[in-house]
């Protein structure tokens, strides 16, 4: 299982998951909000994120206990999701996850560091891009090859989400 960064797609992960696939079974997803999925009515905080989640495999009837894999946000997803069901996790794996202690990078005082990594800004960038058309974003996404994340990354239901996601992302760590 592999929980996926905020605006990061599944389809980013298909070269390692292939690679894997004859000695794992391996389960991507995109949660609410991103991709083909629906919108949530739940706030996109990580307890929310880990109760779909688990709602998600229940549903699929994957057995546990099963390694859950968390990148970057969805490290802090997966941590959650653990703390709510530890019976469910065999292991966790971290790969370049959000720090529980995130906000001592605010208090670095590293000016250049912060304004490449300011909540404000990033938050306000997708509530706009969450305004926008389908068209609109095709124009601003650099194209790429694969049609399925050219979809991904033109959906506003995605910015939407992600402006959700980096809003509570404070509280979350």
């Amino acid at each position: 299982m592999i929980e996926t960064g905020i605006g990061c797609s599944y389809y980013e992960w298909r070269s390692l998951c292939n690679y894997l696939a004859g000695d794992y079974r391996i389960l991507l997803y995109h949660r609410q909000g991103y991709g083909k999925s629906t919108e949530s009515t739940r706030p996109r905080d990580t307890s929310s994120i880990a109760i779909e989640l688990h709602e998600l495999l229940l549903s699929l009837e994957v057995q546990a206990p099963f390694t859950l894999l968390g990148h970057s946000y969805g490290g802090l997803c997966a941590q959650h999701f653990t703390r709510l069901f530890p019976q469910l996790v065999k292991r966790l794996i971290l790969v370049d996850s959000t720090s529980i202690d995130f906000m001592t990078l605010y208090e670095l005082g590293t000016p250049v560091l912060n304004s490449y990594i300011s909540l404000d800004q990033m938050i306000a960038a997708n509530e706009v891009r969450g305004t926008k058309s389908q068209a609109e974003l095709t124009k601003e996404v650099p194209s790429h090859p694969d049609g399925e994340m050219k979809d991904f990354l033109t959906s506003p239901l995605l910015y939407r989400t992600m402006g959700e996601e980096f809003s509570l992302w404070e509280q979350n760590s």
